[in-house]
Order: C-alpha cells, then sequence, then structure tokens
C-alpha cells in the first residue's frame, strides 16, 4: 500500500485526528482529499489552462511558520518563511521575518553590524507592503509587532555592545605600562593605553548610534502609518504635537535605549565666557534609562578639546621625563 508523503517535511508518519491526516513531523493536516492526491503515482497529463490554489499550502506553511517563530525556533522559522516569501512574495510578513530571524542567526554568533544593516534594509519595503493592507486595524497591528520585535532584536545587540566594550576595557586595563622599569618606554605605553581606551569608547558609540538609528528609522515609518490612518482633524493635531515637541525631533532617539530624551542647558561662568575652554553645551538625557547623550555640536566641541589638552599634558610629562632622565 502506497504512503502518504508530506510535501512540506517529506516525512511520512501521520495520524487521523476529526477527518484529517496530521504530520506527525512538522504538524501539517491535510484533508482526505488532499492525502489521496499524495498518493498519486505517475505522470497525469493535463490539458487547457489550470488554475492552482495554493491556499491550503500557504495556510500550512503560515502556521508551522508561526509555530517555529512562537517557540523561538530561529532557524526553521527562517527556512519556512524563507519559503514562504516564494509562495506570496507580497506578504509583509514573510519578508519581515525572513530579514528578522536572518539578523537574529547572526545575533546568536556575537555579530553586531550585520544584523542592524538586514533590518534597516528591510524596513522601508516591509512598511511599503504594510500600507497595501486594506484594514486599518491590520496595519496598526504589524506596525506594532515589528516595533516589538526591533525593540527585542535592539535589546540583544545593546547587551553584546556592553560586554564586547567591557571586555576590551579590561583588557586594555590590565596592559601594564612598565613606566617604573623604564620611564620613557613606559610614558609611551600610557600614551597608547589611553588611545585604546578612547577608540574602544568611540566605537562602541558609534554602535549604539547605528542601534539608535535603526529604531529611529521604525518610529518614523510607524508615525507615518499612524498618520495617513488618522482623518484630517486628528492629522493637524499630531502636526501640532510635533511642532510643540521640535527639540525632541532635532535630537532624535536615545542612542542606548531609543527612549525620549530630555534637555538641560550648561554654560560656564560670565567672567569665564571669553576664554578658549569656556564653551555652553546641552545635555541631553534620556527620560527612559536615565543615560547622557553626548550629541550637539557643541558638545563635541568641548570633548575634542579636553582630548586636545590631555594629549599636550601627554606630550609634556613625556619631554621632562626625557629631560630628566638625560640629565641623569
Amino acid at each position: 500500500m502506497k504512503r502518504i508523503t508530506c510535501e512540506m517535511c517529506g516525512g511520512n508518519d501521520f495520524m487521523k485526528h476529526g477527518g484529517l491526516f496530521e504530520c506527525q513531523n512538522c504538524g501539517v493536516k491535510y484533508s482526505v482529499e488532499e492525502a489521496r492526491n499524495l498518493m498519486i503515482d505517475g505522470t497525469v497529463e493535463v490539458k487547457g489552462t489550470v488554475k492552482v490554489d495554493n491556499t491550503t499550502k500557504l495556510d500550512n506553511l503560515y502556521q508551522i511558520a508561526r509555530r517555529a517563530k512562537g517557540n523561538d525556533n530561529i532557524d526553521q522559522a527562517f527556512k519556512y518563511y524563507e519559503q514562504l516569501i516564494v509562495e506570496d512574495p507580497n506578504s509583509w510578513e514573510a519578508n519581515f521575518y525572513v530579514a528578522y530571524f536572518s539578523a537574529m542567526q547572526k545575533c546568536r554568533n556575537g555579530e553586531i553590524i550585520p544584523p542592524i544593516n538586514i533590518i534597516v534594509n528591510s524596513l522601508d519595503s516591509v512598511f511599503d507592503l504594510i500600507e497595501f493592507l486594506p484594514d486599518e486595524k491590520k496595519q496598526n497591528s504589524a506596525a506594532l509587532e515589528i516595533k516589538y520585535k526591533v525593540d527585542n532584536i535592539s535589546e540583544l545587540l545593546l547587551k553584546t555592545i556592553e560586554h564586547e566594550y567591557n571586555v576590551s576595557a579590561e583588557r586594555i586595563s590590565n596592559i601594564e605600562t612598565g613606566i617604573m622599569d623604564n620611564p620613557l618606554a613606559g610614558g609611551i605605553n600610557m600614551f597608547k593605553k589611553s588611545n585604546l581606551k578612547s577608540q574602544n569608547r568611540y566605537e562602541r558609540d558609534a554602535k549604539l548610534r547605528q542601534v539608535a538609528d535603526m529604531r529611529n528609522l521604525l518610529e518614523q515609518r510607524k508615525k507615518r502609518i499612524e498618520y495617513e490612518n488618522l482623518n484630517p482633524v486628528e492629522q493637524k493635531n499630531m502636526e501640532k504635537q510635533e511642532e510643540q515637541s521640535m527639540n525632541w525631533s532635532e535630537a532624535g532617539l536615545c542612542q542606548f535605549c531609543g527612549g525620549a530624551l530630555s534637555f538641560h542647558n550648561y554654560s560656564t561662568a560670565t567672567l569665564l565666557r571669553k576664554l578658549p575652554w569656556s564653551l555652553d553645551w546641552t545635555e541631553r538625557k534620556c527620560k527612559s534609562c536615565g543615560k547622557i547623550n553626548l550629541r550637539s555640536y557643541e558638545e563635541a566641541k568641548r570633548v575634542k578639546s579636553k582630548k586636545t589638552t590631555n594629549f599636550i599634558i601627554q606630550i609634556v610629562v613625556i619631554v621632562v621625563v626625557f629631560l630628566i632622565l638625560s640629565a641623569l
């Protein structure tokens, strides 16, 4: 007797429940007629135009893909959503989750930049597909689902970035300068160690900004859908709210968690206003995580000035040590 072969996983282990044949490997269900069709051998000659209805196959694929997603089975979910793109190329769900689970695979391997690029490159096309959905509730629901998933992968990336920074910082702090044995060589080693610390901080901040930019892009597309689904009066109210929060919009989102930023303006004393190091700057503090975001031009100048001063001090120290050793 010929056995039924599952068209999804190739399995032959079936059980009949409630008039349906259920594959014991992947859980796909077939009606009696569909099961009979799977048992046909040989070549069937068909004349004329044939319309293929793959609704059942799509439903089965969505079922097993969502089950894998719910079980956090990254590899299986990626596999089935990749099949769904072929069968249903205009599905926002299939397009997004292929990118999402591809990024999650790279996150699992400790990568940072590639997952960000994958998500960023997919967001515009996915939201374009969402805008074609006929139901406004479905559009908003899809946007919220994407936001939840992007927030999830952002948290993983932030933890990886912080862990990578701490490991590098510990490695740098363990570098021995040997300044007591050889002051000149020790001074040079101290300078190199300081540069390594600065480079480590710079690389961390650059990655944090990329995560923030990814979240910022998501928020922009999400707000666009929300705006288009409002009536004219509600749209005007939303525009007014955006104008009132212009300062927040100019600063963007927190580079650490994507939350809204608050502001506090700082300036040096009036008597020192004319000195080179007396600059004005704006402190941007996240309302959610409480961390400081140093992103303004004035703040960048202040940090640059501080680094320049430290560099000059280090050079002076090295020269003084060299002169003292020469005198001895």
